[in-house]
């Protein structure tokens, strides 16, 4: 099940911006254990620049109302694609300011601390 929804968002990222109220629709709706694939895809086309300001400042009014389960499953491979892209790093540096999303990367750093995530500078 993993795999095919994981597939299903790979889709709706390349389809870009047409993909944005169905993608949109689910980051910020009711919790759902796809919202965390959903937050990640809005990254994604952030990071691209695709409606960057428009799409950082919504995440950033929504996630304190996201569970922290969203958070984390969204922060996975952003901090692993974070490597390679200074972009998505700028994202993600961006909704640190909210406590709610600070916390959630706290804690994926700390599961993953021993390979090095670069996502602001720090």
């Amino acid at each position: 099940m993993t795999a095919r929804q994981f597939a299903i968002f790979e889709v709706f990222y390349n389809l870009g911006e047409v993909a944005m109220p169905v993608v949109e629709c689910i980051a910020f709706g009711k919790y759902d254990w796809t919202q965390g694939n959903a937050i990640e895809v809005l990254c994604r086309f952030a990071a691209q620049g695709l409606d960057r300001e428009r799409i950082v400042t919504a995440l950033v009014q929504a996630l304190p109302d996201v569970r922290d389960e969203a958070h984390c499953y969204a922060l996975g491979p952003l901090l692993h694609q974070c490597e390679t892209n200074p972009a998505l790093r700028d994202v993600i540096a961006r909704l640190r300011v909210v406590p709610e999303f600070e916390q959630s990367f706290q804690d994926v750093m700390a599961r993953t601390s021993g390979r090095e995530h670069r996502t602001s500078g720090d």
